[in-house]
């Protein structure tokens, strides 16, 4: 017997995890995700009379649940996470249900199923927490000018140099790939700063309370997923 292709794909490609929402310090840079641009129809991303049928007949269907899904751009089929159920039962059964996506670049949507006498399930946009810079002294990419003799003098009323570093920072708040994207114009100075950057720990971002990796800027405009 040959099993449905959705099945057997989810069986070897998805990651289900059913990990409790974590407590972020970053709750003041948490906003809805912006990619998809336009929230498709439940319709588009999973059969939902399946999905409503298959938790019920597993005796998983509660009155409220929650799940996070996540495309990552490589695998057809997203990682899928509880939010608001404990069983985690419930997101093996759902995927089943989830049709697959070719998508051009990540982007994650929560899946919402009320139970009771008449079932309903829908979309709903998922929250992303930027990477922030765990506590500790400050790394100043604002540097005061302060002229000797020989130097280069910079326009009229500058009293600051202003660098912007930007770096990828994985699941474990690590970062990588710090580059510099504007420079001082000195580079011992860019030198000392990529350095210090590299070795500074980050909380990582998140994606409805799950690490994932992201890039990471010092000016504050960290790109939005």
């Amino acid at each position: 017997m040959t099993m449905p292709r959705r099945i057997v794909a989810a069986s070897v490609a998805l990651i289900v995890t059913a990990l409790a929402s974590r407590v972020s310090a970053q709750n003041k840079g948490c906003e809805e995700t912006r990619n998809p641009k336009q929230l498709p129809p439940a319709r588009d991303i999973l059969d939902s009379a399946d999905a409503i049928l298959e938790l019920t007949q597993a005796n998983v269907l509660a009155a409220d649940m929650r799940f996070s899904l996540l495309f990552e751009g490589t695998d057809s089929f997203p990682r899928v996470r509880l939010l608001e159920t404990t069983d985690p039962k419930a997101a093996i059964v759902l995927l089943r249900s989830i049709w697959p996506q070719k998508p051009a670049e990540p982007w994650a949507v929560r899946v919402h199923v009320v139970g009771g006498a008449t079932p309903s399930l829908s979309l709903e946009r998922s929250i992303y927490c930027p990477p922030t810079p765990e506590s500790g002294p400050p790394f100043g990419t604002r540097i005061s000018v302060q002229m000797k003799p020989g130097d280069r003098r910079p326009p009229p009323g500058t009293q600051h140099i202003v660098i912007r570093v930007e770096a990828l920072i994985d699941e474990g708040g690590v970062p990588s790939n710090v580059r510099i994207i504007q420079s001082s114009g000195m580079s011992d100075v860019d030198a000392e700063i990529l350095k210090l950057w590299e070795g500074r720990r980050f909380h990582p971002a998140l994606i409805d309370g799950e690490p994932i990796r992201a890039v990471w800027r010092a000016d504050g405009q960290s790109p939005r997923m």
